[in-house]
């Protein structure tokens, strides 16, 4: 079975995918092969230096704003084409160059309608979409699925409008994978890189820094519906009262991430129905603003509380191996959890591997080898080649740390004890014992020892086969739904192998018999990967999407 890891979001969205060619106009380069929906290819001649985008018209060559229309209106756009299709994703891709291409637009990216989209850069070079400084990057509309992999979104500017959002404003469902959001701006009290009133934004190894917002803004506003921020981090964005993340009454689950801050505080519930949810994540602040502003609910585990003040406000409720630096996040030692303690992290965050920058753990941090293995991540931040838990102070127990960073084994030794020097006694003569005669009679038999039992895999006794599978039903509990979808997504961001067998469903990624393909391979293309969580995204929430290959069941189809 193999695992793509070209399409790693955290958030998961479905797709139909084949094995047809699309035919490109005008260009000599073909993109990969996808059935059903469109397939487009952006020309290198619009990024900076060669045309310069020059937004939509016929000159022979396929512009993004093109590209983006042609998949909104599902039609053939000047030079951009074949036409999208509403019930199958559209897919943008960037003709490869020997630099980094930049696409400056003159206006914001349409993505409000015309079905699923993925904007997917697959090449070694770097894509820039730049705002210019003129306008924002994206909208995506109400019920709208949009993602984007291995992109920078740059120089964008919030509307003074709702809450802003200068990289996107989105009222739909918005995935980031391997995403750079830099150099974004609000000049009024909103959100300086991402809007989101509705919908859900999932967030995995990407990299939001140096934004810059006005005086009661913050980087990113979520509204209701369930967030997700993976194996990234939000660092050094300035202006605002809030410079992390501001819920203003939906879900976030972030885990595995750092976020860091010189001033405004880092996570802000504004209300009752606000939740964070913190695994395994580095909080920092250097300013005077506490890290958290808590009127609804916050929960943290494994997670480092580092502040030069104050935490701002007390958590909701303290699961469990936290550390405050101070005295001030109502953390509860009795769970594990450490106040007054120093995490000894480095001075800034530091490129030590995988695509984002973290904050390590040094020699005599409190947070190696204190957090929990319950719940603990398969990985760090860093994502595949950074395992947990690690021994991190050789005592011979490997014990998940606090924080995005697992320090590797042996930063922290446990010192060996100073043994006691104590005389030596003078040894006592030994007495020579006399033999024990062998008594005479029977020879007691020796018992005949009963068969052990043979183990099972991994311990565990083989699970109870379910009796009906669906396709998309991860779980096996008989019906498709987010549980489903969370779980593949935990599956490509690898924070779970899928092999524990739940509910004696097949592992993901094991063949299926009843399909004939990869359990966890909902469009039948070969990979469990993103576009997959793409397809159960779009079922729970009633889009309906054909698969591309004919043999492929549905999403939610009894396999018999």
């Amino acid at each position: 079975m193999l695992r793509d890891f070209r399409f790693q979001l955290s958030l998961g969205v479905v797709l139909a995918l084949a094995t047809v060619s699309c035919a490109l106009f005008s260009l000599n380069q073909a993109a990969p092969a996808h059935a059903g929906g469109a397939n487009l290819v952006v020309s290198k001649e619009t990024a900076s230096g060669g045309l310069g985008d020059p937004g939509i018209s016929v000159d022979t060559y396929c512009s993004l704003p093109e590209a983006v229309q042609a998949a909104r209106t599902n039609s053939v756009v000047a030079d951009c084409g074949p036409a999208g299709d509403p019930g199958i994703v559209d897919i943008i891709h960037f003709e490869s160059a020997a630099s980094t291409l930049t696409f400056n637009l003159a206006a914001t990216l349409d993505a409000n309608s015309g079905g699923p989209l993925l904007i997917d850069n697959q090449n070694a070079n770097a894509v820039n979409i730049s705002g210019n400084g003129v306008t924002s990057i994206l909208t995506v509309g109400n019920s709208q699925i949009v993602g984007l992999t291995n992109v920078t979104l740059t120089n964008g500017l919030a509307p003074n409008v709702g809450c802003g959002g200068g990289a996107i404003v989105s009222s739909g469902d918005i995935t980031l994978d391997h995403v750079t959001l830099l150099n974004n701006t609000s000049n009024s009290d909103v959100a300086s890189v991402i809007c989101s009133t509705g919908g859900s934004v999932s967030i995995t190894d990407s990299s939001i820094f140096n934004n810059f917002t006005g005086t009661a803004g913050s980087t990113i506003v979520l509204g209701s519906g369930t967030h997700t921020i993976t194996n990234s981090i939000i660092s050094e964005n300035t202006g605002g009262n809030w410079s992390g993340v501001f819920d203003s009454g939906g879900t976030v689950n972030v885990t595995n991430s750092t976020i860091n801050a010189t001033d405004g505080g880092i996570l802000v519930a504004a209300q009752g129905g606000a939740t964070f949810n913190l695994l395994n994540d580095t909080l920092k602040i250097t300013g005077p603003t506490g890290i958290v502003q808590n009127l609804g609910t916050v929960n943290a585990k494994n997670t480092i509380f580092s502040s030069e003040t104050d935490c701002g406000s007390a958590i909701t409720t303290d699961q469990g191996n936290n550390l405050d630096t101070g005295n001030t996040c109502g953390l509860n030692t009795n769970l594990g959890s450490l106040i007054n303690a120093d995490p000894k992290l480095s001075a800034f965050p530091e490129s030590l591997g995988g695509p984002t920058t973290v904050f390590e753990l040094l020699a005599g941090s409190e947070a190696i080898d204190t957090g929990t293995n319950s719940g603990c991540p398969a990985t760090d931040q860093r994502g595949a080649g950074f395992t947990r838990p690690k021994d991190g102070d050789s005592n011979g127990t490997a014990t998940c740390d606090m924080g995005a960073f697992e320090a590797d084994e042996g930063t922290n030794p446990t010192p060996s004890p100073t043994p006691l020097v104590t005389d030596s006694p003078t040894p006592s003569p030994t007495a020579t014992a006399s033999p024990t005669p062998t008594p005479t009679g029977s020879a007691t038999p020796t018992p005949t020892a009963a068969p052990s039992p043979t183990p099972t895999m991994n311990g565990t006794a083989t699970p109870t086969p379910v009796e009906n599978l669906y396709v998309g039903d991860i779980n096996c509990d008989g019906v498709v739904d987010m549980a489903d979808f969370n779980l593949l997504l935990l599956y490509v961001a690898e924070l779970w192998d899928g092999s524990s067998g739940l509910n004696g469903c097949p592992s993901v990624g094991q063949n299926e018999p009843l399909s004939g393909f990869d359990w966890g391979d909902v469009n039948c293309d070969g990979f469990v990967n993103t576009l997959d969580t793409l397809l159960i995204l779009a079922y729970t929430v009633d889009i309906t999407m054909d698969p591309a290959i004919p043999s492929c069941a549905h999403v939610g189809d009894l396999l018999t």
